[in-house]
């Protein structure tokens, strides 16, 4: 007998894999479902953003009429201020013309700091400060005339050759002048004194008498410590 070579396979053919087709023919590929959440977070973002915008723009407005509201009112009281604000009649000058003769209440040494009463009978034209390099510190040459003139008296001019009418030294920290009348000493323990002029350098007689008037109005302005005061 010959060997029975047949196989008798049993095991059922494997099933063919098989890929969804559309109508038209072409493979199709089921996608799984796509996520919103950055949608979501994009648009909120967008949306506080908008806010914040349109939050800051309503304060930066708001802010900036207060400022402007605030500069007006300052500007309005200052104005306000400088129309309230008397006129001071005041006069410190060096070197003077006929117009700068008018009566003022004081006369201001910015120098030292003080300022002067000055009687109502005298017309104070001006002072020369002269710095001293000695111990007996620094003075003025105060220059001026008795009365109301339109005409400034030779003698009665302020400058560099001027005799003066009164002559005031100021030494400081207490120190003492020999050759002058203490008549005032300020807050910082500084001395001031007067000295009376040398001479009398009009010629004309009636020039003289307006000179000599004149220089004893000075020396009681001068003299009188509460003429002086802090400017």
């Amino acid at each position: 007998m010959q060997p029975n070579n047949t196989v008798n396979n049993t095991s059922p053919a494997p099933t063919p894999m098989t890929t969804p087709m559309n109508p038209g023919g072409d493979i199709v590929f089921k996608d799984k479902p796509k996520k919103k959440t950055g949608l979501i977070i994009g648009i909120l973002f967008l949306v506080l953003l908008a806010a914040g915008g349109i939050g800051f723009g309503i304060w930066a407005y708001l802010d900036g009429n207060q400022k402007a509201s605030n500069l007006n009112n300052q500007i309005s009281d200052l104005q306000n201020q400088l129309a309230n604000q008397p006129e001071k009649e005041e006069i410190i000058i060096n070197e003077n013309t006929e117009s700068d003769i008018n009566p003022a209440d004081y006369i201001y040494i910015g120098e030292w700091g003080i300022k002067i009463k000055i009687p109502s009978e005298l017309n104070v034209t001006g002072y020369i400060y002269e710095k001293s390099g000695s111990s007996y510190g620094d003075g003025i040459a105060l220059a001026g005339v008795k009365g109301d003139v339109n005409n400034i008296p030779e003698f009665a001019k302020i400058d560099s050759s001027s005799s003066a009418e009164g002559y005031l030294r100021r030494i400081e920290n207490g120190g003492e002048f020999p050759y002058g009348s203490l008549v005032y000493t300020d807050e910082n323990n500084n001395n001031y004194y007067y000295e009376h002029p040398q001479s009398i350098d009009s010629t004309d007689e009636s020039m003289q008498n307006l000179e000599i008037e004149s220089v004893n109005l000075f020396e009681q302005m001068l003299r009188d410590k509460n003429n002086y005061s802090k400017i």
